[in-house]
């Protein structure tokens, strides 16, 4: 990031959460929202991050704006960021990368 591609960084970043997401789910052939909205539902969730379905459909709901909103945005066309910007998208990303730590290592 020190280059000045801050944009690509926070691509990058989001592509490898819908990796490592189908990778702990098992959920190939699925990509973007729609393996968020399967991996995380409320009903059948082959991620659970929380035992209460409300919950559990709000963090469906991040992980799949996450693909929607910042990781298509990035990937579908140049989007100018400021340093500053990109460090709080890729926060938000850590963010989400620790979720799934807690869930799915023993």
């Amino acid at each position: 990031m020190r280059d000045g591609h801050f944009s690509q960084a926070v691509f990058e970043s989001y592509k490898a959460l819908e990796i490592y997401v189908t990778k702990a789910s098992g959920k190939s052939g699925l990509v973007g929202a729609d393996l968020m909205q399967q991996v995380f539902s409320q009903k059948a969730p082959v991620i659970e991050i929380s035992k209460h379905p409300e919950e559990q459909v709000g963090f469906m709901m991040l992980y799949s704006g996450a693909m929607k909103a910042i990781r298509n945005n990035h990937g579908h066309q140049k989007v100018n960021l400021a340093e500053q910007e990109a460090l709080e998208w890729l926060t938000f990303a850590s963010a989400l990368f620790r979720l799934l730590d807690k869930v799915t290592t023993p």
